[in-house]
């Protein structure tokens, strides 16, 4: 077990029509795979029920999370609304890679 930490949570929801998601899905990913590679996104994925995802960034502050955030093609395009909140995290436990 670790903690404390600050962490930000975007738990987004999705808008506009799934195939105008899935035509920007791949600038998507080349948005996300260098945050995760720097550790600035540390988690991320779809909601089961399909109504938008959640990314978990490790960032300093709120304008960094909502900057970073704003690049998303999905965020830039209008397919999905952030609702970006600080995350006190009180404790964690991480036992590898899904």
């Amino acid at each position: 077990m670790a903690g404390p930490k600050n962490l930000f949570i975007d738990l987004r929801t999705s808008v506009g029509s799934p195939q105008a998601r899935q035509a920007l899905h791949e600038a998507h990913a080349r948005w996300l795979q260098p945050l995760v590679d720097q550790g600035k996104v540390i988690m991320g994925g779809r909601l089961a029920d399909g109504t938008g995802a959640v990314i978990i960034y490790n960032v300093a502050t709120m304008h960094e999370a909502v900057a970073l955030n704003q690049k998303d093609p999905f965020v830039a395009n209008g397919l999905t609304v952030p609702n970006i909140k600080a995350w006190n995290v009180s404790f964690y436990q991480v036992s590898g890679n899904r």
